[in-house]
């Protein structure tokens, strides 16, 4: 377990170093940090698809259902960013 986290990494040094003054910290330290980044990535992606259907939606559709369309797509992406926030300041 400790060594895959390491290699996604790419300091398994660090990893080894740490493993023998901290164990717990550094096994821990690793799989939270990959964790919370693809949590996050995935939150971005999450986010331009939003970003690209609302466009979609102003071009597409009628003119107030599009604006409304549109409007509901960026008060969601106001709440990710709101969440992605809120996670970087508290994830452990």
């Amino acid at each position: 377990m400790r060594y895959q986290t390491a290699k996604i990494q790419n300091k398994p040094e660090l990893l080894h170093t740490m493993q023998f003054i901290f164990p717990t910290f550094a096994a821990n330290y690793f799989t939270e940090m990959t964790t919370k980044n693809i949590i996050l990535r995935i939150l971005w992606i999450l986010i331009a698809v939003i970003v690209v259907a609302a466009i979609v939606c102003l071009l597409v559709f009628e003119k107030w259902k599009g604006i409304f369309l549109a409007g509901c797509g960026g008060f969601l992406v106001l709440n990710v960013l709101l969440s992605i926030f809120f996670i970087k300041k508290n994830f452990r």
